[in-house]
């Protein structure tokens, strides 16, 4: 009769010493898990600026670009649209990518500025459309250029800063492109 005793005694015991262990190794691992979410979130208030910044330019980007497919005159200015449509689209997705790992999401709609800026293009076509868009993009590449540039000298993620970097050359590219485009236009 002590042998059944003994076997239960020994079955809680068991149960017992699974329940406690289970109990540590889920202890153990809930703080290494907040901390971890707590670490890709905390981005310095710079970093989630220039996400925001990043952010809400590239979506202007594409959005006029695409407008322009519609509006411009010319075919150097449709070239260089679908070319801020296809770079800025790529940009975006890399930028939410690194920002949706830092648990930030960015925003995907356009500032008010530049949805101002949108409504009034869209009411343009041809030659008009054409210079109202090369003056806004050289001033967008501008802020653009400028932008990139400090977050890739003085971010504080690592990460966003490789982004910008890597991103800033390319920027660079658009800011000549365009201002070639606003030279052609006054000539």
């Amino acid at each position: 009769m002590n042998t059944p005793r003994l076997t239960i005694l020994a079955a809680a015991l068991a149960s017992t010493l699974m329940v406690g262990v289970a109990f540590s190794q889920i202890q153990s691992a809930a703080p290494a898990s907040k901390n971890a979410k707590l670490g890709s979130s905390a981005l310095s208030a710079q970093d989630r600026k220039f996400v925001n910044t990043a952010a809400e330019a590239g979506a202007a980007e594409v959005a006029m670009g695409q407008l322009a497919e519609d509006h411009a005159g010319s075919a150097d200015v449709k070239g260089f649209a679908a070319r801020m449509v296809s770079d800025h689209q790529k940009a975006a997705d890399e930028l939410k990518s690194i920002a949706g790992a830092k648990g930030v999401t960015p925003p995907e709609q356009l500032s008010k500025k530049d949805q101002t800026d949108l409504d009034k293009l869209s009411k343009l076509h041809g030659g008009d459309f054409d210079k109202a868009y090369v003056k806004s993009q050289l001033s967008a590449h501008k802020d653009a250029v400028a932008l990139f540039g400090s977050e890739s000298k003085s971010g504080k993620d690592a990460d966003l800063k490789q982004f910008a970097s890597s991103t800033l050359p390319t920027l660079q590219d658009h800011l000549q492109m365009v201002q070639q485009l606003s030279r052609e236009s006054k000539a």
